[in-house]
Order: structure tokens, then sequence, then C-alpha cells
């Protein structure tokens, strides 16, 4: 079994588009299936001395060498503001070579909101393929 992370605690604000937050440096994969799991917590905020509430959508997608294989997304109404932990469990079958992966997120908020990421995280574990019991992908 192998294992890499990559994580941080700098705060950096969500531009409006969709960005990459966390990529884990490449590595190589024989047959193996790789386990990625991974977290961000997120703070929206309504800005002014008189904040009101809002609605918004977030995407948070994983993606492998350029290509997004899985995401969750939450929408709703923040009452003045908000903290979010997206998260994300993926078990991947890669093609033999070196791959890439990594955490971006999409937001829509009105102009103005106070957005930022506090902390994220993503890690990938390796196992040998016949280190996994018969599983299923729907």
């Amino acid at each position: 079994m192998q294992f890499a992370f990559v994580e941080s605690l700098t705060r950096i604000p969500i531009p409006p588009a969709n960005v990459s937050i966390l990529t884990l440096p490449p590595f190589p994969t024989s047959r193996q299936v790789v386990k990625l799991e991974s977290m961000a917590t997120v703070y929206l905020g309504s800005p002014g001395p008189n904040p009101t509430d809002f609605e918004f959508l977030l995407s948070y997608l994983l993606y492998r060498d350029g290509t997004y294989i899985a995401f969750t997304s939450q929408s709703d109404i923040a009452h003045r503001s908000i903290e979010i932990t997206p998260n994300i469990t993926w078990v991947d079958v890669p093609p033999s070579g070196t791959h890439t992966y990594e955490i971006r997120i999409a937001l829509a908020v009105p102009t103005g909101t106070v957005t930022d990421i506090r902390s994220r995280t993503l890690t990938a574990t390796l196992y040998p393929e016949g280190q996994v019991l018969p599983s299923t992908m729907t």
C-alpha cells in the first residue's frame, strides 16, 4: 500500500470561476486501485454593515489528468454567513501510467459575497489489485 497527500491551512479567496485548490504531485500506477478522499472548509458571508440572506451554489470537483471524474454540489440560502465542508470519497481504477489528481471548486454567489477556503486536504491511497475485495461500480 502507498499513500500520498496534500493539505493547506492557507486561506484563499474563491474566484467566480472553476478553480484548482489542491493538486497531488504526479505519481505512477500499475494495476492499482486508488482511493481518494478530500475535504475543504469554505466560508461564505454577506458583506457590509447590513448583512442579508443570499443564495449560493457550490460545486466540489475531483479531476484526474485534467478530466473530471466525480463531484458533489450544494445549493441553499445562507442566513448572512455559512461555513460549508464539502467532501468526496472516490475509488478510481486508472490505466497504468503517471497521473495527477486535483480538486477544483466552482461557486455561484451574489457579487460582493465574501468567500474563502480556510482549510483543505486531498489524499490518495494506492492498493495493489490483489488486495481489493470484489467491488462494484454502477
